[in-house]
């Protein structure tokens, strides 16, 4: 099991290093699966912490939303935005077909796909988010996040 987590965050920090993005990877003794355990286990404030739920569209095309961790994805807001269907939330075993990243731990960046950012992660100077398994969180610069050209809307409940 913990060799395929260090599989997974070798993955990311390979994509990250390729592409020049400058994020620093984080790595736990204890699980941070989910938003509770990533506040106790980090420290962090919720305030910084986000969540990447993918989703799939009617073509099975996947839809990457990056919100704050205390909000819930809007399938209905999406789908609105992008002028499609609302897309369904894809189930862990779905994730891990369509991005090659488990749930929990899902970074929003590694592999293709529509990357929406909820417009309130851009009040902050950085963020938290999935470090590529349920041990390891990527510290990014909303700066860095500009440079991927997102699309940018409020996607959250």
């Amino acid at each position: 099991m913990i060799y395929q987590m260090i599989r997974y965050e070798n993955k990311l920090k390979q994509f990250i290093d390729e592409r020049g993005i400058s994020a620093e990877h984080l790595l736990f003794d204890e699980s941070i699966h989910t938003v509770g355990d990533c506040i106790r286990v980090s420290g962090y404030s919720i305030d910084y912490v986000t969540k990447s739920i993918i989703m799939v569209d009617q073509n099975g095309d996947i839809i990457i939303g990056l919100i704050p961790a205390k909000f819930r994805v809007s399938t209905k807001r999406v789908g609105k935005f992008l002028g499609i269907p609302p897309p369904f939330v894809a189930s862990p075993e779905k994730v891990l077909e369509k991005t090659g990243y488990p749930a929990g731990g899902m970074p929003f960046i590694g592999y293709p796909g529509i990357l929406l950012v909820d417009n309130k992660i851009l009040e902050k100077d950085y963020i938290f988010t999935g470090g590529g398994s349920s041990r390891s969180l990527l510290k990014i610069l909303i700066s860095e996040i500009h440079k991927l050209e997102p699309l940018i809307a409020r996607i959250r409940k």
